[in-house]
């Protein structure tokens, strides 16, 4: 096994940390500018699409989601860190100073980005609340009978039953969206948001919801909402006088569709949950043009850092650094990173080999493992540092109830917990 990790190492090395390969690299980024056109602008509009429903219905605002903050901008070395092997300088943003910055460009508006896109912020600039108080639960009442007006006041009481509608960690919204492409309502996502104490049917609606804002991508034309190209202009139809599309949400299930907002919050008799979804306009939309602008703008951004020249700079090291493996740093913590997992796999395997025959099964006991001892490193994949704020108890719940879901055993699940807990502390370290 030692030949085989330093042969990963060399090719690891040969393909991504020479001078030549930081090369090749910059130009592959460019020949894929247009696959990266369609991925990143699809991903941000359901980004959006699914935290602003988030907003609407729990409160939050979208500086409480911690994967809008995964932000940074480029900027070339001084001479000293230039001569200290220091190639390219990343400057990390948080949502507000990007937000500021896309408001400047797009509609030369000052933002302060000392302002936190909170509940109420994040109300105003991207919802028509102004016009249908009833998309922001607490500033508007009761609905009254002969007495209120339509889309100023709410049908109900969002606070009852109160065991119903919990006030739901911002690290949920978070999870939400990071599982956005294995989110179909699969039985690994289900039971990881049940874990954290979230009633099963509103799980199920959420996840539901990011199912249908995928379809309505794809089949259906919504103006701000769609990807020319990919969404499908729907054949025109009408419903009590109104115009819309029908769309096939689930199979067998076609329903009509009048705009985006009956998706995201609209009550569609025979599905919806009553307590969660309500009655929306459907003639207009409570959504400014402001999300969608800012969605296209955030997907710009990353195809932009990805495909600028500076890019293929994030993995030059010093010159000494690029001409032998063996004194490259990132190799070297590769290979230490896959001596250690190599080590967990055998370990892991040993336990279990008695108890789980096939091959298969004892590779997911070796994923699980590996998603309890790497908990709390997060290294470059920021969207995962959810996890690492979640108290022990909560995270063994929701680990254990994620891999049960996938076929695991539960009773071999907490023999391994207990065995590898404390393998977490030299992961950090690695």
């Amino acid at each position: 096994m030692p030949t085989e990790i330093e042969n990963q190492k060399q090719k690891l090395f040969l393909k991504t940390l020479t001078e030549e390969a930081t090369d090749i690299i910059t130009k592959r980024m460019y020949q894929i500018g247009e696959v990266l056109n369609f991925d990143m602008i699809w991903l941000s509009l359901m980004d959006l699409l699914t935290a602003l429903t988030l907003v609407a219905d729990f409160g939050f605002g979208l500086t409480d989601f911690d994967i809008f903050h995964l932000e940074f901008d480029f900027q070339l070395p001084s001479i000293d860190e230039l001569l200290k092997g220091l190639y390219t300088i990343v400057i990390e943003l948080n949502l507000e100073d990007v937000f500021s910055k896309f408001l400047d460009f797009e509609f030369g508006i000052e933002y302060d980005p000392s302002i936190l896109l909170d509940y109420l912020i994040t109300l105003e600039y991207f919802f028509k609340i102004d016009t249908y108080w009833g998309i922001g639960y607490g500033r508007i009442p009761i609905g009254r009978y002969g007495i209120d007006k339509y889309c100023l006041c709410i049908y109900y009481t969002p606070f009852y039953p109160p065991k119903f509608l919990p006030s739901m960690p911002s690290n949920v919204g978070n999870q939400m969206i990071d599982l956005i492409p294995q989110s179909s309502v699969n039985p690994q996502v289900l039971a990881q948001l049940v874990a954290l104490g979230i009633d099963p049917r509103l799980v199920k609606a959420l996840l539901r919801k990011i199912d249908w804002f995928e379809k309505a991508l794809e089949k259906g034309f919504f103006l701000g909402v769609n990807l020319l190209g990919y969404s499908e202009f729907a054949p025109k139809t009408y419903y009590s006088g109104k115009e819309g599309a029908k769309i096939e949400l689930e199979p067998g299930y076609e329903a009509f569709v009048p705009n985006i907002d009956m998706l995201c919050y609209g009550f569609i008799l025979g599905i919806s949950l009553l307590g969660l979804d309500r009655f929306v306009v459907t003639n207009t939309t409570v959504f400014r043009d402001i999300g969608p602008r800012f969605a296209y703008y955030r997907a710009m951004r990353v195809k932009r850092r990805f495909v600028s020249p500076i890019s293929g700079l994030l993995f030059r090291k010093t010159w000494r650094e690029m001409q032998s493996v063996h004194k490259h740093r990132a190799s070297l913590k590769y290979g230490t990173h896959r001596h250690f997992i190599d080590l967990i796999r055998r370990q892991v395997k040993g336990r279990i080999r008695n108890r789980v025959k096939d091959a298969f099964t004892q590779n997911v006991y070796v994923m699980a493992v590996l998603d309890l001892v790497y908990r709390k490193r997060v290294g470059h994949q920021r969207s995962k540092l959810w996890k690492t704020i979640l108290s022990d108890e909560d995270f063994k719940n929701l680990w254990i109830e994620k891999w049960v879901a996938q076929g695991l055993n539960r009773e071999i699940l907490l023999e391994l917990y207990e065995a590898f807990k404390p393998c977490q502390k030299v992961a950090e370290k690695l």
